[in-house]
């Protein structure tokens, strides 16, 4: 029953419900329904415009909102690419991207325009580490900037493994 509503709502276009599903029945072989690609060629165009994997950029809002467009976090961080308010706004600013009200970050386009540039930014402050710049991503850059200087040069798995935030540490792994 669940793989059937997973793939009725992968259908449907409920892509959080549909991962949630397919991830409850244990059924990890239709990888169309646990890593769908919603929004293509806006995640494509944006990707490309700051030089960013596609995928990597896939990876970060199936993380962040599992591809609901329209949810707001607990801390307050909207849309797909789970942007907090002051966050969008630096990045708009910096990126002349006209935002005229929190709404808008629910809008894919925009969202994802500056989650792109908020996630290239993260990259270009840590040296091209997508390690560093996805825990920066998530927990922000000084605690990310304060765990690579306290942790050094570990090896990736082990450095992971010492990050002190477990939402942060599972969502570095994921």
């Amino acid at each position: 029953e669940l793989k059937i509503a997973a793939a009725i709502a992968h259908e449907w276009g409920w892509h959080d419900r549909a991962i949630r599903a397919i991830g409850k029945a244990k059924y990890y072989d239709d990888l169309n329904i646990r890593f769908p690609l919603p929004f293509y060629d806006t995640v494509l165009n944006h990707a490309h415009a700051q030089q960013l994997d596609f995928a990597y950029v896939y990876a970060i809002i199936r993380q962040e909102s599992a591809f609901q467009s329209d949810i707001t976090s607990v801390a307050g961080a909207s849309g797909l690419m789970q942007l907090m308010p002051a966050t969008a706004k630096q990045v708009a600013k910096k990126q002349q991207i006209m935002v005229k009200n929190r709404e808008e970050l629910f809008v894919p386009d925009i969202n994802i325009a500056l989650g792109t540039a908020y996630l290239r930014d993260m990259l270009n402050q840590f040296n091209d580490n997508h390690l560093l710049a996805t825990a920066a991503y998530n927990a922000g850059p000084s605690r990310a900037k304060r765990w690579a200087k306290k942790y050094g040069c570990l090896p990736p798995d082990i450095w992971i493994e010492l990050i002190p935030f477990n939402e942060t540490r599972k969502y570095v792994k994921r």
